[in-house]
């Protein structure tokens, strides 16, 4: 199902489907990370690796078991990707090493930010340049796919406020405002936004060949 259309990536295969009941077509070690999880938690997360095998196919791979390195999926060797999920919609994207150093892939009901919610995602800055929910949910998102695309690449646990979100039309440039070294490798990244039925997804990207 193509429902989410990210201008300017074409190198990235993404898959979205609707969230179900998908264990049944999972391989038996995906199955086992979330055996002890709840019903609701398996489906989802079953739906998100049957969208991972997807991506898979469709970039001609042979579909494996997306296992994990802690908390971030293993992807086959040569690739890197992503997973995301509400508990309508699983998403994954894939692309082959070489054109990226990190992908992070996010999905947010249109309505999950809250006004007194804010203060926790944006930096001050942020705050007094543009206090609109609807605006902090795409910085929210945004900056979740900031951190699933470096955190992997530096192995730096990255805040909300460290990060700072310059919007721009269906795109998004990401800034370290933090203290902590090596984590300005996200400003030469480049984030893109789409929009479908009550939704937003982000997705961004770290150049190749980045240490």
């Amino acid at each position: 199902m193509a429902a989410f259309t990210f201008p300017g990536a074409a190198q990235f295969a993404v898959e979205l489907i609707e969230v179900g009941d998908q264990r049944a077509a999972l391989f038996e070690a995906e199955r086992a990370l979330v055996e002890h999880a709840v019903e609701k938690r398996q489906c989802e997360f079953a739906s998100g690796r049957v969208a991972a095998h997807r991506v898979m196919s469709r970039l001609g791979l042979e579909i494996a078991p997306v296992l994990a390195d802690g908390r971030a999926p293993r992807w086959p060797e040569g690739h890197l990707g992503s997973i995301a999920h509400t508990n309508q919609w699983a998403m994954a994207t894939l692309a082959a090493r070489a054109t990226t150093a990190g992908v992070g892939l996010d999905i947010e009901r249109h309505d999950r930010m809250r006004a007194e919610m804010l203060h926790l995602v944006l930096t001050p800055a942020e705050l007094e340049a543009d206090a609109d929910p609807a605006h902090g949910l795409v910085k929210f998102s945004a900056k979740e796919t900031v951190y699933k695309a470096v955190n992997p690449l530096v192995g730096t646990y990255i805040g909300f406020r460290e990060v700072e979100i310059d919007l721009r039309g269906d795109s998004f440039r990401a800034r370290y405002v933090g203290s902590k070294s090596g984590l300005t490798v996200m400003n030469d990244g480049v984030g893109v936004i789409a929009q479908h039925a009550g939704f937003v997804a982000t997705l961004f990207w770290l150049p190749p060949g980045l240490r």
